[in-house]
């Protein structure tokens, strides 16, 4: 589920906390159920008793509301903020605050691990699995498979997006460099189709004969009684 509460950021007017930063405090009441720019109508209140498992910032056009109603005073173009520290902060002056805190700060809260941790407790095959995974599914094999597809849609061969993507290099990096990278994409391509096809060869295929194989005695037609 996801949580989102709007807030306002503050204008150069306003009081410093005298380093330079500027606390922003967002209380846990303000959050609201949404599903993507829009509000879910009687959303159930955000619970923090389980913990939080995540929180970020999004700069969005859109209003928190059960309609997709656009800011009013939303501007296009470039921002930036800088933010020094995310924390939690407690209002004591809330009926039975103090005494909240007091045994909030009791419960032992565990360590996450670090990113080294994490990948030492995962199980072997994932360990085996995962850099055969990245060879096939990685950001520029889906970039390239993305424009291909566009290049098809718009009525060109497999030759004749590799020879538009050979143009378009040749015109910054030169025809030699163009065509060379060229046939290196070609022959990591092909390397990862026939890897793929032999992966499939030892751990697909053999699990999905015995499937069928079973199957069709599982399916056998019992004899008729006379």
């Amino acid at each position: 589920m996801l949580y989102q509460a709007a807030y306002e950021m503050p204008s150069n007017d306003d009081q410093e906390n005298g380093d330079g930063w500027k606390t922003i405090k967002i209380p846990f009441e303000d959050f609201q159920l949404v599903s993507g720019p829009k509000m879910v109508p009687d959303g159930k209140p955000l619970n923090t008793t389980g913990g939080i498992y995540q929180i970020g910032l999004a700069l969005s056009k859109f209003q928190i509301s059960d309609k997709t109603s656009e800011l009013p005073s939303f501007r296009p173009g470039y921002f930036e903020v800088q933010v020094r520290e995310i924390g939690l902060f407690w209002n004591s002056a809330a009926p039975g605050g103090a005494d909240a805190k007091a045994s909030q700060d009791a419960v032992n809260t565990p360590d996450t691990l670090s990113k080294k941790e994490s990948l030492q407790k995962r199980p072997m095959p994932l360990k085996l699995l995962l850099p055969l995974a990245r060879i096939f599914v990685n950001e520029q094999s889906q970039r390239r498979k993305s424009a291909m597809r566009i290049l098809k849609k718009r009525g060109l061969s497999r030759f004749g997006a590799i020879c538009f993507a050979v143009k378009n290099r040749a015109r910054s990096q030169g025809l030699v460099p163009a065509v060379f990278r060229a046939l290196r994409i070609a022959f990591r391509d092909c390397a990862t189709a026939v890897v793929a096809f032999c992966l499939k060869l030892i751990l697909v295929y053999p699990f999905v004969a015995i499937r069928r194989f079973l199957r069709l005695f599982s399916n056998k037609p019992k004899p008729a009684n006379e």
